[in-house]
Parts: C-alpha cells; sequence; structure tokens
C-alpha cells in the first residue's frame, strides 16, 4: 500500500519527512534556485561576451538569489537518489525552471523561422525545415551562453584567475556549439 512504501522510503532515507515541506514549498525552491541559476549562468556569459559591469551585477544577483534555495548537501551512493526528493527538486524542478526561457525563445525562434520561409515563398517543407533549424540554432547558442558563464562562474568561485576562467567559459562555448547538428 501507499503508506507502507512512504514507511520504507522513509525508513531508507533518514530525514526525508524533515525536509519534504509540501509540493509548493519544494516548487518555490526551485523555482528561487533555478532563477538564480539562470542570472548567475547569464550574467557570467555576459561578462564573457565583454560587457563586464553588467555581467557582474546579473552575475552577483544571481548568486544572492541561488544562495537563498541552495542545493542538498548530499552524496549518493547507487540509486538512492531515486527515493530522495531533494534530488528531484535540485536537480530536475531547478534545472527545468533555468531551462525554461531557452526553450520559449527557441520556439519563437522556430515560429519567425517558419513565417518567414512562407513569405519568402519555400512552402511546406521549406518552413518546417526552417522553423527547425531556427529554433535549435537559437537553443544551442543560447544553452552553450549559459553553460560558459556557469563555467566562468564556478571557476571565479574555485579561486581561479579571471584569465583561466575566461579561457575555461569560452572553451565550453565552442564545444557546446560544435554540438549544433545534434538539436536539429
Amino acid at each position: 500500500t501507499v503508506p507502507q512504501i512512504a514507511e520504507a522510503v522513509g525508513s531508507t532515507l533518514p530525514g526525508i519527512r524533515e525536509r519534504a515541506t509540501g509540493l509548493p514549498a519544494t516548487f518555490g525552491h526551485a523555482a528561487v534556485g533555478g532563477v538564480g541559476d539562470l542570472l548567475t549562468g547569464g550574467g557570467a556569459a555576459l561578462e564573457l561576451a565583454g560587457l563586464r559591469d553588467v555581467g557582474a551585477g546579473v552575475r552577483k544577483t544571481g548568486e544572492e538569489i541561488a544562495a537563498r534555495a541552495p542545493r542538498a548537501a548530499r552524496t549518493y551512493q547507487g540509486e538512492e537518489y531515486l527515493l530522495d526528493p531533494d534530488w528531484y527538486r535540485d536537480q530536475v524542478l531547478r534545472s527545468g525552471v533555468m531551462v525554461t526561457p531557452i526553450m520559449a525563445l527557441s520556439v519563437l525562434a522556430g515560429w519567425g523561422g517558419a513565417a518567414a520561409a512562407g513569405l519568402a515563398g519555400a512552402g511546406a517543407v521549406g518552413s518546417t525545415l526552417s522553423s527547425i533549424l531556427a529554433g535549435a540554432t537559437t537553443s544551442r547558442v543560447l544553452e552553450s551562453a549559459l553553460e560558459a558563464g556557469q563555467t566562468y562562474s564556478a571557476m571565479l568561485s574555485k579561486g581561479e584567475t579571471d584569465a583561466e576562467a575566461t579561457r575555461a567559459g569560452r572553451e565550453t562555448f565552442g564545444g557546446n556549439l560544435l554540438l549544433l547538428g545534434t538539436d536539429a
């Protein structure tokens, strides 16, 4: 029965009941953390793009917001994370909140690509291909920039020099852009 399963899970990972504060609190925690992560990575990406002052301000704001919703400080053995609600909050929900704006902008770009192809008389196949390419390109560039920013920010947090963090961030951006063909 459900109560027996809940009891088994509760006894498997000590403290789950104390940490579980309900669905609204879980989503709220994930939303705050995801917004903080998005601003941290986005601000750092702006810094990498040469907008140092603006980017640093956005990154620091993101770090302050993310600090309000810290990830669970746990290490996992085997598949025990599957039973831990903190893992879902910190990994699945938080990441979903962070990437939602990228998905929305990619959909808009796809619609724009389809509209442009339609206006150019490309037909149904041309509109479909244009939509796919515009959406995939937008998604890849934004995700690459965000991940590069996160790399840059993480390197700075570890005490690396700005030059080292910049190099690592740019390498991450370039490496992710190479994956463009896999998105379409």
